[in-house]
């Protein structure tokens, strides 16, 4: 039975809620539902049991269908333990860019006419919305639509490193004329945050009007949600929840001690027994090791400010009522429960909302590179949403995914259903959000249940299929930290490292890289310094970059060869506050990115001056290659879409090949 796909990353928007709840009887002090029951009783026993096996730190789901509404708060929204509740504000990452299409459909549906005497629409020409529109590809140019852009088909990468703290709709808008394209225009779908930063700008040109107070007239206050595009004001309503990022995870440690559990494989036990029984084979907590906990640490949130340098992308905040989206492309909205709640009503059944926004939302544009299930027709990205066939039926879906926090949102409108999950948790995220949301679905739906948080396992731990093959070539029941370190495994399949050059290295001279600075259009220019992992004192302090995020967090996924030079950049781009390289062969070498931000303290298991005041993650790893004009990157380093094919490292024609090369810049 086919899985739900596992969507790309996506912006932030906050959410809360505010219904009455009352305490769900349960052995979890933090644990509130409405008491309405949606679901049977073995359900929410799975999801709690697996939740806190998995050390998640708090969560909401939200659902509607025919049985009733429901809001679920669980666990922590602070390292000091403060519960989630139904005001607790969340970020609904790129779950936002449903809320930022509706908006812009909504106000194309007022009858705007542009200069040209034509009515604004999707089919509107960008170049008609704003002359001074321009792209690298000229057919791009000429040709390109708002639907182009809100169903991610102009041909333009994520270009995630591009993106800046500062940057306004207008500034990314402006940007698309010097970034690359990796594919032909209208060749294939490809997801690119900065289509929707461009729309906001798009709808402020075509309209005359805010598009982030447009957001707020046109479905936050339309829907009473509690709702918000701005994350400082969200957290000066002491309600933010802040960003966990679990730091020291031993992943060799956690992949053995899985695969001990049930070398069959699956490893997580069947959600019921065929008898039917809600007995489990072995208990949750013991299935989920604490060796994979790693340790939880937090940051406030993953950005400051107002958010409206994201614009309609994917920064919206809500409570747990209703999940809304800020008003700017792509917003990173911030909602609560009780916001998450009326947002799913409304999309799944629409009262307050023209319906036939929702059915322009919601109508498939453009095949994606997502394999549909056999016999089954393409899955299509529409606005917002990906179209979708799923064991009979028709689903809407999308996910979000932010440092420090994720979310999952299905709806079935033929059946009135939907569910919304979001959560604190980063680790794992949809590693665990996507398996709950899809286990409340087919329940929801009457559907038989499936163990979906096997078909996640290998995203999760990605050492977990390599101490599989290793145990069954030695003839094992496990394997060893020792058949591990004695191996260089093909880790093709972990996207974090997907064509990591593996060689042995032969010394180099960085006489002529060294204090050099590289800079690439579109990009922020970096300088390169020599990062020595054994001075506390030296780079590592200078740079805020802390070494045991570096070796265990990083090294450890990647296999990047610590024991060679090491350089490092600072970055400051809203993704990648640092650059890392290490040394393969020769020119060859690996780029990684990670951003890093300062751990909150306190809480009961703080650990004071004994770890890092600072935490990271991951948000890149590639290729590179060193040349005397500059740096060429290679791999997916512009983005995660596969179908648009990784370019392999070359040492000629570098500058060509690349597809993004940082030149050396002179004097």
């Amino acid at each position: 039975m086919r899985s739900l796909p596992k969507l790309l990353p996506a912006f932030a928007l906050l959410v809360s809620s505010s219904a009455s709840v009352v305490p769900r009887e349960s052995s979890s002090t933090s644990w509130y539902k409405t008491d309405k029951s949606t679901l049977r009783p073995e359900i929410y026993e799975y999801i709690e049991k697996i939740s806190k096996s998995m050390d998640i730190p708090g969560f909401t789901v939200a659902i509607t269908s025919p049985k009733g509404d429901e809001i679920w708060c669980f666990g922590r929204r602070d390292i000091q333990g403060t519960p989630v509740d139904p005001t607790t504000y969340f970020g609904l990452a790129s779950n936002s860019k449903l809320i930022s299409g509706v908006t812009l459909v909504s106000l194309m549906e007022q009858g705007f006419v542009l200069e040209n005497g034509e009515r604004f629409s999707l089919n509107s020409r960008i170049k008609d919305v704003d002359p001074t529109f321009k792209m690298v590809n000229q057919t791009a140019t000429e040709e390109a639509t708002v639907y182009d852009f809100l169903s991610h088909y102009s041909g333009l990468p994520g270009h995630n490193w591009s993106l800046q703290p500062n940057d306004t709709n207008e500034s990314a808008f402006e940007r698309l004329s010097v970034l690359e394209p990796n594919l032909g225009f209208r060749e294939l779908w490809q997801y690119s945050n900065l289509h929707y930063v461009a729309a906001g700008h798009i709808v402020d040109k075509a309209t005359g009007q805010d598009f982030y107070q447009q957001s707020e007239d046109l479905v936050f206050k339309r829907l009473d949600m509690e709702a918000t595009w701005n994350a400082s004001e969200a957290l000066a309503t002491g309600r933010l929840s802040q960003g966990f990022l679990r730091q020291a995870v031993n992943q060799t440690a956690c992949a053995i001690d899985l695969y001990a559990l049930d070398q069959t494989l699956p490893i997580i036990a069947p959600l019921f027994m065929a008898n039917g029984s809600s007995s489990y084979p072995l208990t949750l907590n013991s299935m989920w090791p604490e060796s994979c906990h790693g340790r939880q640490e937090s940051v406030v949130y993953w950005t400051n400010g107002t958010g409206r340098e994201w614009g309609a992308g994917g920064a919206s905040v809500l409570t747990g009522e209703a999940i809304v989206s800020p008003a700017a492309f792509p917003p990173r909205y911030l909602v609560d429960p009780r916001a998450q709640l009326k947002w799913i009503k409304e999309v799944v059944s629409p009262k307050k909302i023209s319906p036939s926004v929702i059915e322009t939302v919601n109508t498939g544009h453009v095949n994606t590179s997502l394999a549909p299930a056999p016999d089954q027709p393409p899955t299509q990205y529409a606005i917002g949403t990906i179209n979708l066939f799923y064991r009979g039926f028709d689903v809407k879906t999308h996910d979000g995914d932010l440092p420090g926090t994720n979310s999952q949102f299905f709806r079935v409108p033929n059946e009135t259903v939907g569910v919304f999950v979001v959560t604190n948790e980063d680790y794992y995220n949809q590693g665990w959000s996507s398996p709950v949301a899809q286990t409340i679905l087919d329940d929801l739906l009457g559907l038989e249940p499936v163990d979906h948080f096997t078909e996640t396992l290998p995203l999760v731990v990605p050492l977990l299929p390599l101490v599989a093959q290793l145990a069954q070539a030695n003839g094992s029941d496990v394997a060893t930290p020792q058949d591990l370190s004695s191996t260089t495994p093909d880790t093709s399949s972990n996207p974090a490292s997907a064509s990591i050059v593996r060689r042995q290295m032969t010394p180099v001279d960085l006489d002529d890289f060294l204090g050099q600075t590289f800079s690439s259009p579109g990009y922020l220019p970096f300088t390169l310094d020599v990062l020595n992992l054994t001075d506390k004192q030296g780079t590592l302090d200078k740079y805020g970059f802390p070494a045991d995020f570096l070796i265990t967090d990083i090294a450890t996924l990647t296999y990047i060869n610590l024991t060679g030079p090491i350089l490092i950049a600072e970055y400051g781009a809203s993704f990648c506050s640092h650059i890392v390289f290490t040394q393969a062969d020769g020119p060859y070498w690996n780029v990684t990115g990670a951003k890093i931000w300062d751990r909150v303290r306190g809480g009961q298991d703080d650990q004071g001056d004994k770890v890092s005041p600072k935490i990271g993650k991951l948000t890149g790893v590639a290729p590179a290659v060193f040349t005397q004009d500059g740096i060429g990157m290679f791999g997916n380093i512009l983005t995660t879409n596969t179908a648009a094919g990784i370019v392999l490292p070359v040492l000629e024609d570098v500058k060509e090949v690349a597809p993004l090369f940082f030149h050396r810049v002179q004097g």
